[in-house]
């Protein structure tokens, strides 16, 4: 069977693909892993980056001989996949990215990373405050910090611009919510029309987290695209 690997989104885990993983395993083999300081992923040191995250995934492949696979990330793990074919050009096959965000500057990244205040969330969202800690464990406050520099960072000098999609010679699908509060549809399109191989779709009624993402489609369109 084909391999398939799945990559989590920022404060996710891969935990949360084993709904679709169960269904996703009868037509492949299912790959995944957590990034640094995500889940169940020792405490890292230091700073996290999108390009510490292409390593780890370029590690994984070559640690498991999976030259060749198939890639869907979710939201960042998107946003990893496409630098991973930029940096590694002919090491996947077909990419398939839900609600990756493109669109990083100054401004949006100030707004994402405010938002990531430990503090803030404990009193204003703490049913999401127990969620990350059943994630990540003791780690949660430490890794909402870095995910916020990482996201500053984003902003201040992205991995690639819009225009270096055009490099991909992969065949990709970006795909987004059409009620994705994060990522707006301008951007995805965008992202698309870059691409050489591209594909674009809509999830209807569907929101930013993958909690929101009706999985039953999702493993549908996965299924029927790199099929």
């Amino acid at each position: 069977m084909k391999n398939l690997i799945l990559l989590h989104g920022a404060l996710g885990a891969s935990k949360q693909f084993d709904e679709i993983s169960s269904i996703l395993d009868v037509n492949f083999n299912i790959h995944r892993f957590d990034f640094a300081n995500h889940g169940n992923a020792e405490q890292y040191d230091g700073d996290i980056s999108i390009d510490l995250f292409t390593r780890q995934l370029d590690n994984y492949i070559n640690e498991n001989n999976l030259s060749g696979a198939y890639i869907f990330g979710y939201s960042m793990g998107g946003y990893i996949a496409l630098n991973y074919a930029l940096k590694y050009s002919g090491k996947t096959a077909a990419i398939f990215t839900l609600a990756t965000k493109f669109d990083w500057n100054p401004n949006s990244s100030a707004i994402e990373a405010k938002m990531l205040a430990p503090d803030t969330i404990l009193q204003k969202v703490p049913k999401y405050a127990d969620e990350l800690k059943t994630l990540h464990g003791e780690k949660w406050k430490d890794l909402l910090l870095k995910t916020s520099r990482m996201m500053i960072q984003l902003g201040d000098n992205q991995p690639f611009s819009m225009l270096d999609l055009n490099k991909i010679t992969n065949n990709v699908t970006i795909a987004v919510g059409e009620e994705d509060s994060m990522v707006t549809m301008d951007e995805s399109l965008l992202a698309y029309r870059n691409l050489q191989h591209g594909r674009f779709l809509v999830l209807k009624d569907t929101k930013h987290p993958y909690a929101k993402v009706d999985k039953k489609i999702l493993t549908r369109e996965l299924i029927e695209f790199f099929n």
